[in-house]
């Protein structure tokens, strides 16, 4: 089984990968769309110009180590918005979909902040597109149109009400697996991460997915609100569509 997860930013997808890497028989990749967008010698972002571009730090090398995988359980996490733009480099149809959702009222707050914090992230503004859930509708549609199967979509907050019971159904409807041994893990660094400082920092030092109350998200501040409220109908639309456990 080749699977990507497709997600948005802040959509806790780290602490999923981390649980997915602790499955036995899983080969997790981390965002080989990301590093083409803002690394490689084709990015787009100009985030981090400062650096020179990576070899191989591309979409086609992306794909071409996720296709050569010897893994039973190849799966890659990866941001929908890094992938929309090369997706004739993507064949779809060889893998299959799924994708982490969260509320954009948790999503574009948190990213907001992160997007502003030149001591940790080393970012020093917002950009919509990076919100992502325009990408992601767009891609899973077409995931869909070339698989002719839907992708399977779990709500973050809903998982972690019931971390236990998520995982399992997710892995029954994507075909993996179920192992109580993805629920906790170790801190500490992961191969792949030290490419993004300060975004993975909660996922590094956690130690498994802990079940919370869901709450409702509090009102936007104003100078979010249209970025929210953009991004909602499309959240809305994908909720609907979710996978319940």
């Amino acid at each position: 089984m080749r699977l990507m997860v497709w997600t948005v930013p802040r959509a806790i997808s780290t602490a999923f990968e981390r649980a997915l890497i602790e499955h036995p028989e899983t080969s997790v990749h981390h965002e080989p769309f990301a590093l083409a967008w803002y690394y490689g010698p084709e990015r787009v972002s100009s985030r981090y110009a400062h650096t020179p571009p990576r070899a191989g730090a591309t979409c086609a090398e992306g794909v071409a180590r996720l296709l050569a995988d010897p893994c039973p359980y190849t799966i890659a996490k990866v941001m929908a918005y890094c992938a929309i733009h090369r997706l004739d480099e993507i064949p779809l149809r060889d893998f299959s979909h799924a994708a982490l959702i969260r509320d954009p009222a948790r999503t574009v707050r948190s990213l907001w902040r992160a997007s502003h914090d030149t001591e940790g992230t080393g970012w020093d503004h917002f950009e919509e597109r990076e919100i992502g859930y325009t990408q992601l509708e767009s891609l899973l549609e077409q995931a869909e149109a070339q698989t002719g199967h839907a992708p399977v979509i779990l709500d973050a907050d809903e998982l972690l009400t019931a971390p236990a019971a998520g995982m399992a159904a997710w892995c029954r409807a994507v075909g993996l697996p179920y192992t109580e041994a993805m629920l906790t893990w170790e801190p500490g660094p992961v191969p792949g991460w030290e490419a993004w400082p300060g975004w993975h920092d909660a996922a590094l030092k956690s130690s498994g997915l802990r079940q919370r109350d869901r709450t409702e998200p509090p009102p936007p501040p104003p100078h979010l609100a249209a970025y929210i409220e953009r991004a909602t109908p499309i959240y809305q639309r994908l909720y609907a569509r979710r996978l319940t456990f």
